[in-house]
């Protein structure tokens, strides 16, 4: 078959379908990313300040309900 043009429906069928599909991924590095930076704060902050590390934990938690949440819908 020829090959679709820009931006016509299947086109933008199959973007949307590789987003859907890539999402759980990239919610796994995102998570990954955000306890390697959590990790590193707490590594470098004289004592343990919990609110930094709560934040940094929340926001590799919530990378991970996005990516699964996508995933998710997309199945």
């Amino acid at each position: 078959p020829a090959p679709l043009p820009p931006f016509t429906s299947g086109r933008r069928w199959a973007i949307l379908g590789l987003l859907l599909y890539c999402a759980p991924f990239v919610g796994a590095v995102l998570t990954a990313m955000a306890l390697v930076s959590s990790f590193e704060a707490l590594e470098n902050s004289s004592g343990a300040d919990p609110e930094m590390l709560n934040l940094a934990i929340f926001e590799a938690l919530m990378s991970t309900v996005v990516g699964l949440g996508v995933g998710v819908v997309g199945a």
